[in-house]
């Protein structure tokens, strides 16, 4: 399969700031996953009333 030689990429403001905030949200917590999970936890606990949870099985719906 040929490409070519030039490629002209596109810019997409909002793929660019969700990039920028991901990487201010990464930096906050020091590149650390284990960090931002803890710390996303943590909200999860305080905010247990806007957690929605996914729903059972119902019964003979197989």
């Amino acid at each position: 399969m040929n490409h070519p030689k030039e490629h002209k990429s596109y810019v997409d403001p909002l793929v660019d700031e969700v990039r920028d905030v991901r990487k201010a949200l990464s930096e906050t917590f020091d590149n650390d996953i284990k960090k931002l999970c803890d710390y996303l936890r943590r909200i999860e606990e305080q905010h247990q009333d806007r957690i929605i949870k996914p729903v059972q099985d119902l019964p003979g719906s197989d």
